[in-house]
């Protein structure tokens, strides 16, 4: 649906700014962007805000964001920006960005051979998965990525290089391994004696130093 993509440079219509981060400005029309954010409505309709603070997102993720609510469709984004305009539109309560993100993600992560996937790959749909999870309390973006690892003949491969910096890992990125692993947790022990075997050489060469 076209909110009025025509209207997204205009000078005149564009009567509210969204301060991204690093201080950058982007100005949007406030009746197109209440038409897809009730918070942003609340803020400009009831607040009467002029100027939106979303320093906490790249200044491109805002855009990605104002050209989305302009179009009524998600743009092609690339995937460092992916998770900024999924938190954009959770933050803001656009329910339909909601759905298109989790659908893109879905879309991407079904995509992925399940014949010898590359960690890369893998990792990125953990990773997404893990912030959606600990940041915007939702749990179907880690249902899609467990199932599609858990699914490929890749799951020891990547439980194993996950867990190389295991002291590094939150309690939620552990407990998302773990589920992985299931009832095999042969998956899980292995590895992180590997990691203890290597810290025992690595400080016994240490210590001829």
């Amino acid at each position: 649906m076209n909110f009025g993509i025509e209207l997204l440079h205009s000078v005149t219509h564009n009567n509210i700014e969204l301060v991204a981060d690093q201080g950058a400005v982007i100005r949007a029309n406030s009746v197109i962007l209440s038409l897809n954010s009730l918070v942003i409505h609340n803020m400009t309709t009831t607040l009467e805000l002029n100027r939106i603070d979303m320093e906490e997102f790249s200044e491109q993720s805002v855009r990605y964001f104002v050209e989305a609510a302009y179009t009524g469709k998600l743009p092609a984004v690339p995937g460092d920006m992916f998770r900024d305009l999924n938190k954009i539109a959770h933050v803001f309560k656009v329910v339909w960005l909601q759905i298109s993100c989790f659908s893109i993600f879905s879309e991407y992560t079904c995509a992925i051979s399940d014949n010898l996937p590359t960690y890369e790959d893998l990792l990125f749909v953990f990773e997404e998965a893990a912030y959606v999870l600990y940041k915007l309390k939702r749990r179907d973006f880690v249902d899609v990525a467990l199932r599609k690892i858990a699914s490929s003949d890749s799951r020891h491969i990547f439980i194993e290089n996950y867990l190389v910096d295991i002291e590094t890992l939150s309690d939620h990125h552990l407990d998302m391994v773990i589920e992985l692993a299931g009832a095999n947790v042969e998956l899980i022990v292995r590895p992180t004696k590997r990691v203890k075997l290597l810290k025992r050489v690595r400080g016994g060469r240490n210590g001829y130093i």
